[in-house]
């Protein structure tokens, strides 16, 4: 989670909302910033394509993934594992010699909650995200979950009275059969996710700009 300074994913930064955070970066979190550095939290700092690959890894119910990405960096077990305080003492790698060589197995994490936001539902739970800012691990944080017998909260906009499957007619194409349990229609949009979809078509996929 990395959000928009002091709106999106910052908000979890209070006591009693998290316990462990993971991630690839924490540049806009200045809240769970001061809470790792205060020690108040697990924290540890992986790469984020390991960390998309290991949601993956994690919907096909594989143990990890091998890589030598973070190989003999802070990553690395041997130089801290990517801890970022006292309070992280889990090892979430290690070192495997394979034929001759070190390599970095990343164990896959044990999701049984995933909060999704998509821009329409249907009344099977199918969702898209045509107006949404990101894409990223959507589909699979819920294949994730749903692997893991868990719960998928989906954040949605209108609901459609159709059942849609297959491709989009807009940029954003249809996340198909995202295991979602359950969809709840939004009070309001923040102004700032206003802004990501149909106010900054640029940046949903909804406008195209040419540069000529």
């Amino acid at each position: 989670g990395v959000g928009i300074r002091n709106r999106l994913g910052d908000g979890l930064g209070r006591d009693g909302l998290l316990s462990r955070v993971n991630a690839g970066f924490f540049g806009s979190m200045p809240a769970i910033q001061e809470m790792v550095m205060q020690n108040r939290i697990e924290a540890y700092n992986m790469p984020q394509g390991v960390n998309s690959q290991l949601v993956r890894a994690a919907a096909g119910k594989k143990p990890g993934i091998i890589t030598k990405v973070g190989l003999n960096t802070v990553i690395d077990p041997r130089n801290g594992g990517g801890r970022l305080n006292a309070r992280s003492t889990d090892a979430l790698v290690e070192v495997l010699r394979v034929d001759g060589e070190d390599w970095l197995f990343y164990r896959a994490p044990c999701l049984d909650i995933a909060l999704l936001r998509g821009t329409t539902a249907d009344p099977k739970g199918n969702i898209t995200m045509e107006k949404e800012a990101v894409l990223l691990e959507s589909t699979s944080v819920a294949q994730a979950v749903e692997a893991n017998g868990g719960l998928t909260l989906a954040q949605r906009g209108p609901l459609a009275s159709h059942l849609f499957l297959g491709a989009s007619t807009t940029a954003r194409p249809v996340r198909a059969r995202l295991g979602v349990s359950v969809a709840v229609r939004e009070a309001s949009r923040p102004a700032v996710a206003r802004t990501m979809e149909a106010g900054g078509g640029e940046v949903a996929g909804a406008l195209r700009t040419w540069a000529r």
